[in-house]
């Protein structure tokens, strides 16, 4: 942990910037804690004693808080803060509200989520939501086609893309998702007894290197919508009717199929975590279920989209989005592979890979998860969408 925040300082400066910004007065009684998630920020709930009213306060540093060899952009919040915005004009109360942010410290203010739960948090304890599948392909569908060449002219997306550029940030995911995780990197760890395993099927597997080198590529050069960059199921709150998103800093004008195949990957996370663990055939059943029904109710919803909403004619073509649609699914699935293998091999890992709970499962969760991966990244061109998810799916050890 970074040493400011043992010290206090941290968490005295969020309740400074709450005053400041007009949020609490200056005779509130404020508790200031810190909340331990995410890699790269640090995050604070500011509560009133009095009437318990409470704020969110991020702030961002130089360097990620999973490594201070990872240099960032300071004021990478405001961007953050638009994106946020933008989300917010498209479904209402799928973001956070913003309250302000602060120049000085580099940190936004923000509505506490008090009151919901951390979807991978929800699944990982074997929760259900009530139409998930549903509600991810509704955000997914929208915020994807407003930012395309099917709605915004030329000039218009040519001046958000370089607003939204994302240097650094992208960078690191290039570097953590695309490159570390095929090579013994030295951030790369994983379970003991696995090594063997990870040199032969991911380090020493040309066809899967190749076929990811073209998903790197990808990622570098095809600006086809403003995308949120790291839409895991740690970056969502759920709680009653409500789903909300956060967390959008990697946001940047990408390959489409980027956020479908994050969404993909941690559904699969969850699948073979509970096939392991909970061992309820009737849950695993379900989250198999949610992948299938999102990738239906992304295609049906942004198409809808596509045909009843484009402002540019040359656009106009049932056909030619309909192909523009499965394409956007065909990238998602190897997307979907990438994403798991760096949760694996690489250094930012999710609950279902490092909870202690979890350590007698680990090592064979690890081999699904990269078989599937395999299977999602080589396969994803050759064979039929349905039954390549099927047999990646259909995985044990």
């Amino acid at each position: 942990m970074n040493p400011l925040i043992s010290t206090g300082n941290y968490a005295d400066t969020a309740k400074k910037i709450c005053v400041d910004h007009g949020i609490f007065s200056e005779d509130s009684q404020l508790l200031s804690e810190y909340i331990d998630g995410g890699n790269i920020n640090y995050t604070f709930r500011v509560t009133d004693h009095a009437d318990k009213k409470s704020v969110i306060v991020k702030i961002a540093e130089e360097k990620a808080k999973i490594s201070e060899d990872l240099i960032l952009d300071i004021g990478r919040g405001k961007n953050e803060i638009d994106i946020l915005r933008i989300y917010g004009s498209l479904i209402d109360g799928i973001a956070p509200a913003v309250y302000g942010y602060d120049e000085t410290h580099h940190a936004i203010i923000m509505e506490d989520m008090r009151g919901m739960t951390l979807l991978s948090d929800r699944l990982f304890s074997f929760g259900k939501v009530e139409n998930l599948a549903g509600r991810l392909s509704g955000f997914v569908s929208q915020s994807l086609f407003y930012s395309s060449c099917f709605r915004l002219d030329g000039k218009e997306r040519r001046e958000m893309q370089l607003k939204y550029v994302n240097s650094e940030l992208c960078d690191l995911t290039e570097k953590l998702v695309f490159t570390e995780p095929y090579y013994p990197a030295d951030n790369n760890h994983y379970s003991e007894g696995n090594e063997k395993y990870i040199e032969t099927r991911v380090y020493g597997n040309g066809e899967l290197k190749k076929n990811v080198a073209a998903l790197k590529m990808q990622f570098m050069t095809s600006a086809q919508c403003l995308i949120h960059g790291d839409l895991h199921f740690g970056s969502f709150f759920s709680g009653g009717s409500r789903i909300a998103v956060f967390d959008p800093e990697f946001a940047f004008f990408g390959p489409a199929g980027y956020d479908l195949g994050n969404v993909i990957a941690h559904f699969i996370i969850h699948f073979y975590h509970s096939l392991y663990r909970c061992r309820d055939k009737e849950y695993s059943e379900w989250l198999k279920s949610c992948i299938f029904d999102f990738l239906k109710g992304f295609r049906s919803g942004f198409l809808e989209l596509c045909l009843s909403q484009t402002n540019d004619a040359a656009y106009n073509s049932r056909e030619f989005a309909e192909r523009f649609t499965d394409e956007i699914i065909t990238d998602a699935l190897g997307f979907a592979g990438t994403e798991c293998i760096r949760r694996v091999v690489g250094l930012a890992k999710v609950r279902a890979l490092t909870d202690a709970e979890c350590a007698d499962i680990r090592q064979r969760l690890e081999r699904c998860l990269v078989e599937s991966s395999v299977i999602l990244i080589c396969g994803r061109k050759e064979k039929n969408t349905e039954a390549l998810i099927e047999e990646a799916l259909n995985i044990h050890f």
